[in-house]
């Protein structure tokens, strides 16, 4: 199964999420787990594999969009998770590609990554925090997708702004393609999110994930030490959370 992780806006918690069920489903549910990284940031890129910055760009998923049929697999520092690595040059490959008219650009990623399924239990796409060529092959390649909110209405808009581009996306590239749900992240016993959870099961009703991600220190020392939440504390409540997460969507 190809689960895209995404977000119209940055600081929604999208990475860390990526790369708390990549780890959590071989933690817990013992997966044989790729992570694919098409954000130019390359922040799951830089958490997974430690000489990162000595990659060339055709040594990262760059190669994928160029040269189509090659996806760069490498093992990470936790057995049994790999990674196709992003890197700062996939924005301009991006911009490239968005030039070019002799290939069906929107589904790159979808044809390169047929040939790896059954090698992997599952793969997680990490999308950048945006709606153009990068999230749109994302989504063509998934079987589904989780959308990332935290608290704030600007989050409600911007869920708003991706229901548009995937039902293109189904009509044209992905008709099988489905939602996972909108996963709140950054939740605080405040007035600030109960606000924002009552307006996301206003707006989106149904779609609220009943699991929430709590706001908490350990997701800013995990990016800053390069590590997931689960190697910092298993039992903090932001790790114990995304474990939850990890049961009820994919058993």
């Amino acid at each position: 199964m190809i689960t895209a992780i995404v977000s119209q806006k940055g600081g929604t918690g999208k990475t860390i999420t990526a790369l708390s069920i990549a780890s959590g489903l071989q933690k817990f549910l013992n997966k044989k787990v790729l992570l694919i990284d098409i954000d130019p940031q390359a922040n799951s890129s830089n958490i997974l594999m430690d000489d990162i910055d000595e990659l060339d760009p055709l040594q990262s998923i760059c190669t994928t969009f160029l040269n189509e049929d090659v996806i760069p697999i490498y093992e990470s520092r936790i057995p049994n998770v790999h990674l196709v690595p992003s890197h700062l040059s996939l924005a301009e490959v991006r911009d490239q590609l968005v030039k070019q008219t002799a290939i069906p650009m929107q589904t790159i990623l979808r044809r390169a990554t047929r040939n790896y399924m059954k090698a992997y239990d599952n793969i997680i796409i990490d999308c950048p925090p945006d709606l153009g060529l990068l999230f749109i092959n994302g989504l063509a390649a998934a079987d589904n997708y989780l959308i990332t909110a935290n608290p704030g209405f600007f989050g409600i808009d911007a869920i708003k702004q991706i229901q548009a581009p995937v039902d293109q996306i189904k009509k044209y590239h992905n008709p099988d393609l489905t939602e996972l749900g909108i996963l709140f992240t950054m939740s605080e016993s405040t007035s600030a999110t109960a606000e924002t959870v009552k307006a996301l099961n206003t707006y989106f009703p149904n779609r609220l994930i009943g699991v929430k991600i709590p706001k908490g220190t350990i997701v800013k020392n995990a990016e800053l030490s390069k590590r997931t939440v689960f190697e910092i504390d298993e039992n903090a409540p932001v790790s114990l959370a995304y474990k939850k997460l990890i049961y009820e969507l994919f058993i």
